[in-house]
């Protein structure tokens, strides 16, 4: 694909004309299931943003060490790198 092809077809999906993400209603709760490292950053994120999160685990040794340190706190605004 040349740089003009993919230029015109970003500019034709950039065409859409629904409003922006902000539109969204705030999510107050979520569940997050699994708690590796994947799991225990977007929990993380979500709650930097505000939400009550809830994590869920089929593996008890995933949600040992967070039960043994009381859960996972947040620094900051949200996530750094």
């Amino acid at each position: 694909m040349s740089t003009a092809d993919f230029q015109k077809m970003t500019s034709a999906l950039g065409g859409d004309k629904r409003g922006p993400l902000t539109d969204l209603p705030s999510v107050q709760k979520v569940t997050v299931l699994g708690a590796g490292v994947d799991a225990q950053a977007l929990a993380c994120l979500c709650l930097s943003e505000g939400a009550d999160v809830l994590m869920f685990s089929a593996y008890r040794a995933e949600l040992e060490p967070l039960r043994a340190s009381g859960g996972i706190s947040v620094r900051g605004q949200g996530p750094v790198g």
